[in-house]
């Protein structure tokens, strides 16, 4: 009996030593837990999303400022147009007159650019009465002294007789703030009148009158250009 005993209790030291050199079975959480680690140290090597946008906004604020210096010294200033007369009608059918309104002003100037009217004190001005003249008026003649035709539009006018050496000058004609360029294609004898100029359809409708009549005689300014 007591050399079973003696046995057994050489077979339980036994399988404690056993167990006691062995490797213990790992337990399950600690696995886990190792493979957590891995995973977070292969995930701590990879820059975190929100500092690769911070990054990124950085990048771009900084671009965006450089454009807008680059813009900054970019700026070009620009000038207020100059003063200018307009012109209100030009004779166009006349290349002479076409060349000497240019030299006045502009037809169609800068919607900006400030508007003046000639000097009339100035040299080679002069004030005198003009009158109005049509179709109707010439007693439908539309021959002129210079051999252009007269039109019920015509930037044209007519100087008194004995003024024949101004026909085909061009001539501005100023009244209130209008200014047209016309060309003396004719002559006349209103002189006895007291009438400088007579003036036909494009020029009394280019100062606002809407018939001959409605213009009737009024002063002017102009000069033979």
């Amino acid at each position: 009996m007591a050399l079973a005993i003696l046995v057994a209790l050489c077979v339980a030291s036994f399988v404690t030593l056993n167990t006691a050199q062995g490797s213990d079975p790992v337990p399950t959480d600690t696995i886990g837990l190792g493979a957590e680690q891995s995973t977070k140290a292969s995930e701590s090597q990879e820059l975190p999303s929100s500092k690769l946008d911070t990054g990124t906004e950085a990048a771009a604020g900084a671009s965006s400022a450089a454009t807008l210096q680059q813009s900054a010294a970019r700026t070009i200033t620009v000038e207020d147009p100059d003063p200018v007369v307009e012109i209100a009608a030009v004779d166009t059918t006349s290349d002479s007159t076409v060349a000497a309104a240019a030299q006045v002003g502009e037809t169609n100037p800068l919607p900006t650019a400030p508007r003046i009217v000639p000097d009339t004190s100035g040299e080679g001005w002069q004030t005198g009465m003009a009158s109005a003249y049509d179709l109707e008026t010439n007693q439908g003649w539309d021959a002129t002294a210079l051999g252009v035709t007269l039109t019920r539009d015509s930037v044209t006018v007519a100087v008194p007789e004995g003024q024949e050496h101004l026909l085909g000058r061009a001539v501005e004609i100023v009244y209130g703030d209008t200014v047209v360029v016309a060309t003396v294609t004719d002559t006349g004898g209103f002189a006895k009148y007291g009438r400088a100029l007579d003036l036909a359809g494009g020029v009394w409708k280019a100062f606002g009158a809407s018939t001959w009549g409605e213009w009737g005689v009024r002063v002017v300014h102009y000069k033979f250009l």
